[in-house]
């Protein structure tokens, strides 16, 4: 068995995996912010995730102050003063 180090796995774990089915918006919304959970809690944002995100739209919540939608905005916008 061989033995890794961090940095393969980290750079493992970030290469995209194709699904082959489509999904729905919902689903790879999810998919998505899974994701970016996941990456923020194996490391701290680099320059360009922290441009990404800046750069990123709001959430469109059919709530009016969902707290996903309040969290989303606090996130860009640190992200944008970071960048």
């Amino acid at each position: 068995m061989q033995a890794h180090n961090a940095e393969d796995i980290i750079e493992a774990m970030s290469q995209s995996i194709a699904v082959p089915m489509p999904l729905s918006q919902e689903d790879q919304a999810r998919a998505d912010l899974y994701a970016l959970t996941a990456r923020l809690l194996m490391a701290a944002p680099d320059d360009a995730l922290l441009a990404d995100l800046a750069a990123a739209d709001s959430i469109a919540c059919q709530q009016t102050d969902h707290p996903l939608d309040i969290a989303w905005e606090k996130l860009i916008l640190t992200a944008s003063i970071l960048d």
